[in-house]
């Protein structure tokens, strides 16, 4: 299962430095352990923003650049604790779906007792479909090269999800063609966590923005500048793996 879930990144890493962003596919998401990214976190070279704290304070990143003249509330933390009720619901009832693990349990599928970002107008109590994170350079003067996100909950199951960066070399398109409700047709609860799913981006120029569309909740966001690699040789045989599998999938 891991080796299945890390043939993205090695596709990655075999790929020519030409400096285009690369997207991750949609991978089903459960815990950390399930983060292409998980090396990186480990190894203390990926942050991993889980909101469990009800707050956006990991280093280096900031939600949008500045209020908007509608009373917008961006990034209001939204923690479930009996029956799905929101402890910040601002005059609400919002239900929280978090990754499934955060709760201290992997595997009930609910995920009601974690934190998850969302935005919401406060005049109409109205949540946005759309978020932008803003990224400023370490000391070093990167910015991150590998930024990644979990939807837990999508704004409209008939929209597809799209993502796109700004990076130092200019914007990339919004990534496209990720379809709710083809992640588990058969699950009509709406945040059952089997339908939860990771987003992905690697820029080697450095990615200074990230813009989400189609977006109720996310969770997980996470980004940052290595991910240690395996041998050159297995990445290989990883990437034909995966173009393999793909391809028999059409």
């Amino acid at each position: 299962m891991n080796t299945i879930r890390h043939l993205i990144l090695a596709g990655l890493l075999c790929t020519p430095a030409n400096g285009a962003a690369v997207f991750y596919e949609e991978l089903p998401y459960f815990s950390v352990a399930d983060s292409p990214f998980y090396a990186g976190i480990q190894a203390g070279t990926i942050f991993l923003e889980d909101f469990e704290d009800h707050q956006l304070n990991t280093p280096l990143i900031t939600s949008w650049d500045s209020p908007r003249t509608i009373a917008v509330v961006n990034g209001i933390e939204i923690r479930s604790e009996q029956r799905g009720v929101s402890h910040r619901s601002l005059g609400n009832i919002i239900t929280t779906w978090s990754v499934d693990a955060d709760d201290g349990l992997n595997g009930e599928f609910l995920g009601l007792l974690g934190d998850t970002w969302t935005t919401l107008n406060v005049s109409t109590m109205q949540i946005y479909g759309y978020m932008q994170f803003r990224f400023d350079p370490d000391e070093l003067g990167r910015y991150p090269t590998y930024v990644g996100f979990v939807v837990t909950e999508a704004l409209d199951p008939f929209s597809e999800v799209e993502f796109g960066t700004q990076s130092l070399t200019g914007p990339e398109s919004p990534e496209g063609g990720y379809d709710p409700l083809t992640w588990e047709p058969d699950i009509t609860f709406p945040g059952d966590t089997r339908q939860h799913r990771f987003f992905g981006i690697h820029a080697a120029s450095g990615i200074s923005r990230l813009d989400i569309l189609n977006v109720r909740q996310i969770d997980h966001l996470q980004y940052g500048y290595a991910i240690p690699e395996p041998g050159a040789g297995v990445l290989c045989v990883l990437v034909a793996f995966s173009l393999f599998r793909r391809r028999a999938r059409r």
